[in-house]
């Protein structure tokens, strides 16, 4: 079966509606009925972002029908993939929740990502984050960070949110997601080991974009 064919049994696979798919790429549930009655020509970049969508949630698409895998690896690249990595938090938090983030300087994140955290912020996400001794350009509250000496610190990012860890790679250019609840587990507890170890800030941020 080709892969609009099977687009409503991934959808019954994670208890997705139409409506529901439809938000998660950004498309109108009309769009999404069509393309799963196989009406019209969707642009390829339509079934690429349908595709990805189920691929962050662990959906595989076989030739004879979709299973989950049982470790979800995904993986998002590209130029804006820091805030598709955002997008995925959202949707991985409906409800807000707590973000964990080591490694962080915000003074590489770009005016669209200060407005991804914004409104992050708004529905009700917060963060606690470890930054490199000495950069007092922090662009949320400075109680969410901690500082780690200089010597240990790399901006190499890992985010823990939900049953999920990222991984950014090595040049940047993307990060890998596990959903694992034990592995998600594991590293929130490293991370409060790391956060306990250093002192609340007594300093005032000079950053020029807040959150």
């Amino acid at each position: 079966m080709d892969f609009q064919g099977l687009i409503p049994a991934a959808r019954a696979l994670v208890g997705w509606s139409q409506a529901d798919l439809a938000s998660r790429v950004g498309m109108t549930q009309a769009s999404i009925a069509g393309i799963e009655k196989g009406r019209g020509d969707p642009h390829k970049s339509s079934l690429e972002k349908i595709r990805a969508a189920f691929d962050r949630v662990g959906v595989e698409f076989l030739p004879s029908g979709v299973q989950l895998r049982r470790t979800p690896v995904f993986f998002i690249e590209g130029d804006t993939w820091y805030t598709s990595l955002l997008d995925d938090v959202s949707a991985t938090l409906p409800d807000g929740g707590e973000v964990l983030i080591e490694n962080v300087d915000d003074r590489k994140s770009s005016p669209r990502v200060i407005d991804h955290l914004r409104q992050m912020r708004r529905a009700g996400i917060t963060f606690r984050m470890t930054a490199m001794e000495g950069n007092t350009y922090l662009s949320a509250p400075v109680s969410w960070y901690r500082f780690i000496p200089a010597q240990y610190f790399k901006n190499w990012i890992v985010m823990v949110y939900g049953d999920k860890v990222a991984y950014s790679v090595a040049d940047e250019t993307g990060c890998m997601v596990i959903t694992d609840a034990n592995l998600a587990d594991a590293m929130r507890n490293r991370f409060d080991m790391l956060w306990n170890m250093f002192p609340e800030l007594k300093i005032e941020s000079t950053a020029a974009e807040r959150i």
